[in-house]
């Protein structure tokens, strides 16, 4: 699409030029009628501002369809985020996960995220930004991203979300989706897509603590290890529905054993200390509640994607484990685990494995 787009403002008119049509109407007025689909597809293209551009992807065809498809840019040459911080792919995936979480808090704490539902047709309906919120994981994700020239530079910074337009019945309510549109959004997009709203320590801590786990993970192998997991880590979830870590006052810091604790060195300077499993068939043993299950899930998470760190819980150098620190754990792949609940155990001692038992019991050795 090819558009000649003036600058939004309420006492003027959005002129959008597409490949079969042009179309001029007022984004605010509220009292356009027919249906959502024949007026709210006008604003479907690119509104340049000063310090942005919105554009509408997708337009819904009606308040019951599929929310709208937008997306906000800023120019880095705005934005101001400097090439450190993207200088390797790890540090590009971890800015835009910084950014990310920014955006989504933002969107919360001004409750756009709440849509309007009435109870009957003639209600109102819709007026809600939904957004793909990360989890406790540092993943590719498209919901932000650093699009890049001909020549490789860094051109812009991009927000990626979906917009329900509210309409009322068969009305659009053109006041209400301007307010979203062109008065939250760029308000939001100021305070969480320029550098100088952030900490600039923080947003560096983070994107060196992915980039270091990036590398710890992928030179497991030269030191002989398929798996390691950092001292202090907290490593049990909140619940099994979720994948928040439990609260530093109920967890229990996991700590290596001394015969398989190594150190490692790290990408960005200082090294870190925890459990290394060498290559080999590994056995967790232990009772009820000791924490296998929990130890086997954080080593197969880090398989596959790579867990989040908090910025400051990069002080590994210091073996500090802070109040908000989450785990550390990294894989080679190609492991497999499996859980064996029932193997006999008749006429075995067990205590070499484990010295106490749950609820303060401990394992006997045989008379004979």
């Amino acid at each position: 699409i090819s558009q000649s787009i003036t600058h939004l403002s309420p006492h003027k008119s959005v002129m959008c030029t597409t490949a079969t049509a042009t179309a001029t109407t007022p984004l605010h007025s509220p009292g356009l009628r027919m249906g959502m689909g024949m007026q709210y597809k006008e604003i479907q293209c690119g509104f340049v501002a000063e310090t942005h551009t919105l554009t509408v992807d997708k337009v819904q065809g009606d308040p019951y369809a599929a929310p709208s498809r937008a997306r906000i840019a800023v120019p880095n040459a705005l934005a101001g985020f400097p090439p450190e911080l993207f200088s390797t792919r790890p540090r590009e995936r971890a800015l835009c996960d910084y950014l990310a979480r920014a955006f989504s808090r933002k969107v919360t704490g001004n409750r756009l995220d709440q849509k309007a539902g009435g109870g009957s047709w003639h209600g109102a309906k819709g007026g809600d930004v939904e957004f793909d919120t990360p989890g406790q994981h540092i993943l590719e994700r498209t919901s932000c991203m650093l699009l890049r020239g001909a020549g490789g530079a860094v051109q812009s910074v991009e927000i990626r979300f979906t917009v329900g337009l509210p309409a009322q019945g068969r009305n659009i309510m053109g006041q209400w989706a301007y307010d979203i549109l062109a008065t939250h959004l760029p308000k939001i997009s100021r305070e969480t897509m320029w550098h100088d709203q952030h900490d600039p320590a923080a947003l560096l801590a983070h994107c060196v603590s992915c980039e270091d786990q990036h590398c710890l993970r992928i030179s497991l192998a030269e030191h002989g290890l398929v798996a390691f997991v950092k001292d202090g880590a907290i490593l049990p979830r909140a619940s099994g529905a979720s994948d928040v870590p439990l609260p530093a006052d109920s967890a229990v810091p996991f700590e290596s054993p001394k015969s398989l604790r190594v150190t490692l060195p790290l990408k960005n300077g200082g090294v870190v200390c925890g459990m290394g499993m060498k290559t080999g068939v590994s056995l967790i043993v232990g009772g009820g509640f000791h924490g296998k299950s929990t130890l086997l899930d954080a080593l197969r998470l880090g398989c596959t994607i790579m867990c989040r760190v908090m910025a400051a819980s990069l002080l590994w150098q210091t073996q500090t484990r802070l109040p908000y620190a989450r785990k550390t754990v990294g894989l080679s792949r190609g492991l497999t685990f499996r859980i064996l609940s029932k193997i006999s155990r008749g006429g075995r001692t067990l205590s070499i494995f484990q010295q106490k038992m749950h609820l303060g019991l401990r394992l006997k050795r045989p008379t004979q």
